[in-house]
């Protein structure tokens, strides 16, 4: 069963009659049906043919991240910013159905002694991804900013003067 790919023409599909099924389908795999004159895919949950028409709804693994902390500024001793928080899962779309997907930023830059700023939550099919944490800041004199929670939280920055470095922030349970 030849598959014919071209940049300009588009994809030509696998075809077959009733009859002349693949014997050993992949899931998923589909192509047009000539003796019924429509295109049909493959469930091995259900192991039969599926016309596309037939079917409504489907599910999805998904991965949504979050976008990750920026680091914390100072005299070489700011904390690095915490990763996005991260979900995989499972969720049965609808045909003819939008949904919306939302991207988190990465938190921007900081200049001078601050905290660096926490990364932007990502969303989809109601999950919600935190973003990372802002690293903490330093200053030579032996102050700063902690570091701030998120998805994992951001890195504890390293005073180089007297009360030594602050702890990291905590992370989200589960991300």
């Amino acid at each position: 069963m030849a598959q014919i790919f071209s940049g300009t023409d588009g994809t030509t599909p696998s075809s077959w009659t009733t009859a002349g099924r693949p014997t050993s389908p992949a899931n998923g795999q589909f192509g047009l049906n000539t003796t019924l004159n429509q295109m049909e895919w493959y469930s091995t949950t259900s192991s039969s043919w599926i016309p596309f028409s037939d079917a409504t709804q489907y599910s999805v693994e998904y991965l949504v991240v979050a976008g990750g902390g920026a680091g914390g500024g100072g005299n070489y001793h700011g904390g690095g910013g915490g990763a996005g928080g991260a979900i995989d899962s499972t969720y049965t779309v609808t045909t003819s159905t939008s949904y919306t997907v939302t991207i988190g930023a990465g938190g921007g830059a900081v200049s001078g002694y601050a905290r660096g700023n926490s990364g932007s939550n990502s969303s989809v099919f109601g999950s919600t991804a935190t973003g990372g944490g802002g690293g903490g800041s330093s200053l030579t004199g032996g102050s700063g900013t902690g570091a701030a929670s998120g998805g994992s939280g951001g890195g504890a920055e390293g005073l180089s003067g007297s009360g030594g470095p602050l702890t990291g922030a905590s992370g989200t349970a589960g991300q």
